[in-house]
């Protein structure tokens, strides 16, 4: 594990944190029990605190770790980030080269944060966070700033969650509002060549081609996404990504063009150099998989969602 513990932010624990956690460990039956509790509720109250610092909304009654049946009967310690999902604190009070998660507490979380509680609890600091779990232990941490990165890529995720792009009903006429073909797409652009190239393809039976305009701001110009769906006999799917420029001729340098899985996992990436005039990806799939695409150009990030 990175010595992520140098590098850790720190952060008081109130009064009204103590007492709640002294409250919650006193109606536990055992000491060890009580400790654990009295250590959890610290973590995620500490966890609270720095969120709300960042400007994001929490609830912290509506965790397992804030219902007195689920305090006594498992080991969580659990927060909700409002609209998004919930995360696990993780506490200790040494920070250690792996960390055990319990059982009940390995799914249905959008990650892990590790709280180091000091001895005085009257301090904590974030030691780090994963949203990876291997056999039920954190092996390695990402820095305590990564977790605003992850939260604000699971926003998005959400928000965009009701206009998923459903590529079945492409095939069947059904186009999502905002693609188009590629002739519309290209009409009037500068970029010769894409349009030349698309344009020059042969079509092929079961297969159809649309595309969206992306703004990536002044400096960055326009980009178009095209995406081919090529439904095979078996009824697998062939998805087939380009990214093009409008303005020119050629990409920015540095554009990113990744799929990601359900559990953003990345299945693919392309980066573009000075010579590129576009960028590739494939995937095969079936139907009902979802996956993800993201575009990543300094600090602009854009996303779609697709299901098979």
């Amino acid at each position: 594990m990175n010595n992520l513990e140098e590098y850790g932010i720190v952060l008081p624990l109130t009064e009204l944190a103590y007492q709640t956690a002294n409250q919650f460990a006193a109606e536990q039956v055992s000491g060890d029990k009580a400790e654990r509790v009295r250590l959890n509720t610290l973590a995620v109250w500490l966890v609270r605190d720095y969120l709300d610092l960042m400007g994001i909304p929490t609830n912290i009654t509506e965790g397992d770790s804030w219902n007195p049946i689920m305090r006594m009967s498992a080991d969580v310690a659990d927060l909700e980030v409002t609209g998004v999902g919930y995360l696990e604190c993780i506490s200790c009070q040494t920070p250690a080269p792996s960390y055990a998660v319990p059982p009940e507490v390995t799914r249905d979380r959008l990650g892990y944060v590790v709280v180091q509680i000091d001895d005085s609890l009257r301090e904590g600091t974030i030691l780090g966070f994963t949203d990876k779990v291997q056999n039920g232990i954190i092996s390695q941490l990402q820095s305590w700033d990564s977790l605003l990165v992850h939260l604000d890529r699971l926003k998005s995720r959400v928000t965009v969650e009701e206009t998923i792009v459903n590529l079945s009903q492409w095939l069947e006429g059904i186009v999502t509002r905002g693609w188009e073909t590629t002739r519309e797409l290209f009409l009037g652009s500068e970029n010769n060549l894409a349009f030349s190239f698309r344009s020059a393809e042969t079509e092929i039976d079961n297969t159809l081609r649309l595309g969206k305009r992306l703004d990536l701001g002044e400096e960055l110009g326009s980009l178009i996404l095209l995406l081919e769906v090529r439904e095979t006999e078996s009824s697998e799917k062939i998805i087939t990504l380009q990214l093009y420029p409008v303005e020119t001729d050629r990409l920015p340098e540095q554009i990113q063009l990744q799929i990601l899985d359900d559990s953003d996992t990345v299945l693919a990436t392309a980066i573009s150099t000075d010579s590129d005039n576009y960028l590739q990806l494939q995937i095969h799939g079936a139907p009902g998989e979802r996956f993800r695409v993201e575009i990543l150009a300094g600090s602009n990030a854009l996303s779609e969602d697709f299901i098979i």
